[in-house]
């Protein structure tokens, strides 16, 4: 691959093939890029708040530094997308959450997933396999 944009590796890889790794290294291009897609329903304050969140630069993302007088995770609880929000009720837990999970006993795991267990072999990253696919990789 002479260039490593989110294209030639979009590409060369297709993203439904990818293991889980891969697809959060084209995401993380995707956002350096500033080619994140979003979701036709998604509002536009939603919208907004990622895209602030999601600026490249640190110094113009949204909440890293003050502006006006206003400090940084000041803006971010200032955002539109956050006006449903009472802060104060939600630091003192005066709020019941969007979703109450129902729970039988303290060991209760009903609301969580089953996964399979790990594989027992797993395949280490030798230095064969370094030398044979490190310098795909010497750019990111």
């Amino acid at each position: 691959m002479e260039s490593k944009s989110y294209e030639d590796l979009r590409v060369v890889c297709r993203p439904r093939n990818l293991p889980f790794f891969y697809m959060k290294l084209i995401l993380t291009i995707r956002i350096v890029e500033g080619k994140i897609k979003y979701p036709q329903t998604m509002g536009s304050d939603a919208h907004d708040i990622i895209g602030q969140l999601c600026t490249v630069n640190p110094s113009q993302r949204l909440g890293n530094i003050s502006s006006g007088g206003i400090e940084g995770t000041a803006l971010v609880k200032a955002h539109p997308f956050f006006k449903t929000i009472e802060w104060d009720a939600l630091y003192y837990r005066k709020m019941k959450g969007p979703i109450i999970p129902k729970v039988k006993h303290p060991a209760d795991a009903s609301n969580f997933d089953n996964y399979d267990p790990p594989l027992e072999s797993k395949s280490e990253y030798s230095k064969d396999m370094a030398n044979k696919y490190d310098h795909e990789f010497k750019d990111f």
